[in-house]
C-alpha cells in the first residue's frame, strides 16, 4: 500500500528518534555519555508518539477502502457513459445503470476520510479541484458525457425510429441532468477537500522537515525534538479532520 498521511506522520517521528543517536555518535567521546542520556529521553517521547500515529494507520487502511470503491463506482460510471452510444442495448441501459450508480457513487464520497495518499501531496494542485478536477465535478461530467451520447446515437438509426428514441433520450437526459445539477451543487466540498489535502501535506512536509534537522545541528538537536512532541496533538488534530468528496489521485484519473 502507498503511503498515506498517519505513516508518513509515523516515520517521520521514528526517524527523528533514530537522528538523535546518529548525531550523539558524532559528538566528541568525551561529551557522548551526556547526549545518550539526553537522546534516550528525548527519544522516549518520539517514540510515543510514533507509535500512536502508526496505530492510526488504520485509518490509512480504511481510506485506502474507500479509494477503491469509489473507483470501482467511478469506472463503471465512466465506462458506461462512454459506450453510451455504441448500441441500442446500450443506449437503453447504460444510462439507466449510470443513473442508477450516481446515488451510490455520491455515498461513497460522503464518507468522511481521515487519511490521503502522500503522493497525491507532490502534485496535487487546489486549483485542478476549483476548475472541476474533484469527485464532485468529474462525476457531474460523467453525468453531462451521457446525457450527450444519449443524443448522439440518433445520429446512427434509421429516421424512421428516430422519435422513439428521442423521446427516450428526453426522458433520460432529465434525469442525468438533475443528477448532474445536484453533483455540481457539491464542488466546494471538492475545493474543501483538496485544501485540506495540502494543509495535511504541509504538516507532513514540517514533521519531516524537523526530522532532517536533529542530526543536522546543535540547535536542531536540542529543539526540534521538543518541538515535534509538543506539535503532535496540533498535528493530530489537523490530520482527522474528515474529508469529503476526493482528489484525481483518489480515483487515479488525471
Amino acid at each position: 500500500m502507498e503511503e498515506r498521511v498517519f505513516a508518513a506522520m509515523a516515520t517521520a517521528y521514528f526517524e527523528a528518534a533514530e537522528n538523535l543517536f546518529s548525531y550523539s555518535s558524532e559528538i566528541f567521546w568525551l561529551f557522548r555519555p551526556l547526549f545518550w542520556i539526553v537522546s534516550i529521553f528525548y527519544g522516549a517521547f518520539l517514540l510515543v508518539c510514533g507509535v500512536f500515529f502508526f496505530i492510526l494507520i488504520i485509518f490509512d487502511y480504511c481510506g485506502k477502502l474507500v479509494d477503491r470503491i469509489r473507483m470501482f463506482i467511478f469506472d463503471s460510471m465512466r465506462d458506461a457513459a462512454e459506450a453510451t452510444n455504441d448500441s441500442f442495448f446500450t443506449f437503453l441501459f447504460f444510462p439507466i445503470w449510470v443513473a442508477l450508480l450516481a446515488p451510490f457513487f455520491l455515498l461513497s464520497l460522503l464518507i468522511p476520510k481521515l487519511s490521503s495518499e502522500k503522493d497525491y501531496f507532490e502534485t496535487g494542485d487546489f486549483f485542478v479541484a476549483i476548475f472541476s478536477g474533484g469527485c464532485f465535478g468529474k462525476t457531474g461530467r460523467i453525468l453531462l458525457v451521457t446525457c450527450k451520447n444519449t443524443f448522439s446515437f440518433l445520429d446512427y438509426i434509421h429516421w424512421l425510429f428516430k422519435p422513439i428514441v428521442l423521446v427516450i433520450a428526453i426522458l433520460y437526459s432529465m434525469v442525468l441532468l438533475l443528477l448532474a445539477a445536484c453533483f455540481y451543487l457539491l464542488v466546494p466540498l471538492d475545493w474543501i477537500s483538496s485544501l485540506l489535502d495540502r494543509i495535511r501535506r504541509g504538516v507532513i512536509g514540517i514533521s519531516e522537515w524537523l526530522a532532517e534537522s536533529v542530526e543536522e545541528n546543535f540547535f536542531g538537536y536540542a529543539l526540534s525534538p521538543i518541538v515535534m512532541v509538543c506539535l503532535s496533538p496540533l498535528f493530530l488534530f489537523i490530520l482527522i479532520i474528515p474529508k469529503f468528496s476526493g482528489t484525481p489521485m483518489d480515483l487515479d484519473v488525471s
